[in-house]
């Protein structure tokens, strides 16, 4: 179990601390938030993110949608997204969301606004028999490589911190059209095939 030790080893900059997105319930495995992975500085591909990431949440733009989101300097070389929901979630059905909401929105940009190597997490339906899927490493640590602290980046209608965040209304999700367990794929994509 993690330990407010553990936690504040993390944030003290001594460990680093990853989670990993899926858990296994039963037949299905669950999700509770979804990582947007940007592995660039440029302001550009950071703006049709987060246009494309408020598109998928709500592209009615109401005010108050936005405090799901919380956006992350890294630390490293880019900026994490992070988009909590308001329950536990199968992860077939957030990464079908995804590609109904948020992908094609996101592909419609200009080429130079879209990074070919944006990670999305989950990045998969499932896992393997003792897989453990995709590590991300939890806000206010320090990256492993560069050695830098991230830090939370305040955005206008955002979360600017933990306790401001408001999990995303699910319905709209659980709505989407189950596929059959053989169509829930292992794929680990970055981008849309």
């Amino acid at each position: 179990p993690l330990t407010s030790e553990d936690l504040a080893e993390h944030e003290a900059g001594f460990s680093s601390i990853g989670t990993y997105t899926l858990v296994p319930t039963g037949d299905e495995f669950q999700v509770r938030f979804v990582v947007f992975d940007l592995d660039v500085m440029d302001p550009a591909k950071l703006a049709w993110l987060k246009h494309s990431v408020e598109w998928a949440v709500d592209p009615l733009g109401d005010e108050g949608a936005y405090k799901c989101l919380l956006l992350e300097k890294s630390g490293g070389k880019g900026y994490h997204i992070w988009l909590f929901l308001d329950g536990w979630t199968p992860a077939y059905k957030v990464r079908a969301w995804l590609d109904q909401r948020f992908w094609p929105e996101y592909n419609r940009g200009p080429e130079e606004a879209k990074y070919d190597k944006l990670e999305v997490f989950p990045k998969q339906d499932r896992l393997s028999e003792g897989g453990l899927g995709n590590l991300t490493k939890l806000p206010f640590g320090v990256h492993a490589v560069s050695g830098q602290r991230s830090e939370l980046v305040g955005c206008e209608r955002w979360a600017s911190g933990a306790d401001e965040v408001v999990g995303m209304d699910t319905a709209e999700i659980r709505a989407v059209p189950d596929r059959t367990p053989e169509e829930r794929v292992m794929v680990t994509r970055s981008t849309p095939t």
